[in-house]
């Protein structure tokens, strides 16, 4: 405490000593924080649930009001020599609350159930990024319950 009326008194004679330099500072009361860009994710339904082939998800950010964009990866492979990546993308401004929902095809929670883990980057238009993540445990087993798909074979390569 006897710091912090040091520290105290050693600007405030800063400010009157420099009142031409304009110091500012900013304080604010104990335990409270300035907001941090952050994001969440997870199933809006729980248990998670697919309909009409899509499974719902629900994103809230913290600490942004304004349009911002999203990412989330699904899979990474290779066609022949080619790498590919597929993302699912996209553009928008968040409900008041912070809130948006997203939608992904049963076959994008599939082909990212070979992970632990959705993850998605959210960025803000001032180019903030913020990154969060979903257990895939629960989409996982509402996923087993789909009926199997025939695969195709087209160039060598396995798909739906």
């Amino acid at each position: 405490m006897k710091q912090l009326q040091v520290l105290i008194v050693g600007l405030t004679l800063l400010g009157t000593a420099y009142a031409k330099d304009s110091l500012y500072v900013l304080v604010t009361a104990k335990g409270s924080q300035i907001p941090v860009f952050s994001c969440s994710l997870k199933p809006e339904t729980d248990p998670p649930a697919i309909e009409n082939d899509v499974m719902k998800f629900r994103a809230v950010v913290k600490g942004y009001v304004g349009p911002l964009t999203w990412r989330i990866p699904i899979y990474q492979g290779q066609n022949g020599n080619t790498d590919i990546a597929v993302n699912r993308i996209g553009a928008l401004t968040p409900e008041p609350d912070g809130t948006f929902p997203i939608e992904l095809g049963s076959d994008d929670v599939i082909k990212a159930s070979a992970k632990d883990k959705l993850y998605m980057q959210v960025k803000a238009s001032t180019g903030e990024v913020a990154y969060c993540d979903t257990s895939l445990a629960a989409p996982r087993r509402a996923t087993a319950s789909l009926p199997p798909r025939e695969l195709l074979m087209i160039n060598g390569d396995v798909s739906q």
